[in-house]
């Protein structure tokens, strides 16, 4: 008898169930094993897929969405703070408190008020 002769062994006649399970699992394991370096790299794709680019890419898209109002708001508050220190600049100024503090003090002027206050 040849070595190859000594390997062929009838599968699935004489086994008892408990070697069969045995024998399957073991071929399970080793084909698991065999395709690890295929199926380890594709877990770890689908996981930088769904749980790191999907969310990544929704905020990506939520940021987008809302960069319009956040530069209207950006610049509705440039322009308050320009109005602000336009204010600021005519109270420091001592001409111009002078002349409210005048017309505050003649009767039958109108009183100077500042430019922003919408009278």
């Amino acid at each position: 008898m040849t070595q190859l002769e000594f390997d062929l062994k009838p599968r699935g006649r004489g086994e008892r169930p408990r070697e069969r399970v045995d024998r399957i699992l073991t071929s399970l394991g080793a084909a698991l094993l065999r395709w690890a370096p295929v199926w380890m790299p594709s877990i770890v794709l689908a996981q930088v897929l769904f749980l790191g680019l999907r969310p990544a890419l929704a905020e990506a898209r939520r940021l987008d969405d809302s960069e319009a109002g956040v530069s209207s708001w950006e610049a509705e508050l440039s322009r308050k703070a320009e109005a602000i220190e336009r204010e600021r600049r005519m109270l420091d100024d001592e001409i111009y408190r002078e002349r409210v503090r005048r017309s505050l003090v003649v009767t039958g002027a109108k009183p100077l008020r500042l430019a922003s206050s919408g009278n």
